[in-house]
């Protein structure tokens, strides 16, 4: 007693199905403030006008989107991104994911071409610095006349 030995032993539970909550979300009333005119991080900032809290959705995993929308049932103040097939960016989005990884490899290889100009640059300037003037070639004589 205590096992289960077959699949008829065991209890049926109903898969849990989640609701497409981020695929239904409506705005009620659009905003007119710029999100870079309220205060606070890129997850969360405080509306000037309202006085409410501005949540930014695409700075969230699909989860804490979705956690969210659930313990804030009586509505939510929300910057989103609606692509064209109708899905919400969110953080740990695919297409989202390898947009900010190659963004990083961009970023990465411009600092490291403006940090190799920069290194050229100043060796540059100083070799010049210890080269100053021209060389001249040839033979040197006195400059004593003997008439």
């Amino acid at each position: 007693m205590g096992t289960l030995d077959s699949p008829a032993d065991v209890p049926y539970r109903t898969p849990r199905r989640t609701l497409p909550l981020l695929e239904d979300l409506k705005v009620a009333a659009p905003c007119d403030v710029s999100w870079n005119a309220m205060r606070g991080n890129g997850r969360v900032r405080d509306c000037p006008s309202c006085e409410k809290q501005v949540f930014n959705i695409a700075g969230m995993t699909r989860s804490e989107a979705e956690l969210l929308l659930v313990q804030r049932s009586e509505g939510v103040c929300a910057r989103f991104f609606r692509r064209t097939d109708g899905t919400i960016m969110t953080a740990d989005c695919p297409f989202g994911v390898r947009l900010r990884h190659r963004m990083q490899v961009t970023m990465a290889l411009v600092t490291a071409a403006l940090a190799g100009a920069l290194v050229f640059l100043g060796l540059m300037k100083q070799t010049s610095r210890t080269c100053v003037g021209s060389a001249t070639m040839g033979f040197v004589g006195s400059s004593v006349r003997h008439d």
